[in-house]
């Protein structure tokens, strides 16, 4: 425990000097701190992946940069450099860590992340439950939670103490912006491991986004997709051009369970071109199959895992989530993990 707090004492204080930096020379600073994650990367995918970057770095014309400046200048220094080490280092290195090790041990297969939807109903799961699932996962070495609370009723307000008392965790809440009432925005601003996603309703979104700029909070977009007219709406860049420019570091496309596969894997394609293609000033993610990327990168049989309102598990290898015949309020984690995410091999 003394080893792994004096590395993140280090990781804070470069990341500290890295952000001083990054003020006045943006385009250095960046490549020293990608340099820095090539030398911390344990394995082969993890230093391919930091190879990768280094290598777009290297366009000095590379809007990744305009987005990193837009960051600096927007978010809060301290939320901001929490936030990153709970991700980087916390989740994609020290837990990452814990995941190939245990995976090795128990022969079966551990997300990096989970997903859980927030319910409403008064049978549905509540603070406690989500707070006894977070000491399973960390135990796991999961230390990345993305929430949603988009079924009516659904209430968050308890997730910025949750992401408090889990301080060394990075948390993702998803919400319509009809759900970002005043006491959500004030606790969430006070929580460096948080970060919010606003839904794009209409143009309603605004108002919630310009606040949480105006409080130094890390957030993003997303929509959600179900359909070709969907997917077209998202590849021809017309629902990026309604945005008119206010688009911030991230944008999530979110697929429902009912998306078939040729639409999701349209979305996928084109949020991977234009991550390549380096056209836009924001990073572009396909929820399912880019959470599965990173997973790939840390474990060689990726997995992903959601847990709807009433305990219920969903799963998938590929991208396709099915429901599985289990329930977080019967089995533990483990249990569940061991029964549908054994070793192929």
């Amino acid at each position: 425990m003394e080893s792994r707090a004096l590395s993140r004492a280090m990781v804070e204080s470069v990341v500290d000097r890295s952000l001083r930096e990054i003020v006045s020379d943006p385009d250095r600073s960046l490549r020293k701190l990608v340099d820095l994650g090539n030398l911390l990367a344990r394995g082969r995918s993890q230093k391919e992946s930091f190879s990768l970057l280094s290598r777009v770095l290297e366009n000095e014309g590379s809007p990744y940069y305009d987005m990193v400046r837009r960051i600096v200048q927007e978010v809060d220094r301290e939320k901001l450099k929490c936030f990153g080490i709970n991700l980087g280092w916390e989740s994609w290195t020290v837990g990452a860590g814990r995941i190939r090790a245990l995976e090795g041990e128990r022969h079966y297969n551990i997300p990096w992340c989970l997903t859980f939807r927030l319910g409403g109903q008064p049978w549905a799961l509540g603070a406690e439950d989500y707070r006894a699932l977070l000491l399973q996962g960390q135990e796991l070495g999961i230390c990345s939670y993305f929430f949603f609370a988009e079924e009516p009723g659904a209430d968050p307000g308890f997730l910025p103490e949750l992401a408090l008392q889990f301080s060394r965790c990075a948390f993702f809440l998803f919400l319509p912006p009809a759900a970002l009432k005043e006491p959500l925005l004030t606790a969430a601003s006070r929580c460096g491991n948080l970060m919010l996603l606003l839904r794009t309703d209409a143009d309603i979104w605004r108002a919630p986004d310009s606040r949480l700029r105006s409080d130094g909070c890390l957030h993003g977009l997303y929509r959600t997709y179900t359909c070709e007219e969907d997917a077209a709406d998202i590849t021809s860049g017309g629902w990026l051009n309604g945005l008119g420019g206010d688009a911030g570091p991230a944008i999530f496309y979110v697929p429902a369970r009912s998306c078939p596969p040729s639409v999701q894997e349209a979305v996928r394609r084109y949020a991977l071109d234009a991550r390549t293609a380096q056209n836009c000033s924001f990073f572009p993610v396909e929820y399912t199959s880019d959470l599965l990327l990173v997973d790939h990168i840390i474990s060689d049989e990726p997995c992903f895992l959601s847990v709807a309102p009433d305990g219920t598990v969903c799963g998938s290898r590929t991208g396709r989530e099915t429901v599985l015949d289990a329930s977080l309020r019967s089995s533990t984690l483990a249990e569940v993990l061991e029964r549908f995410f054994p070793w192929a091999s």
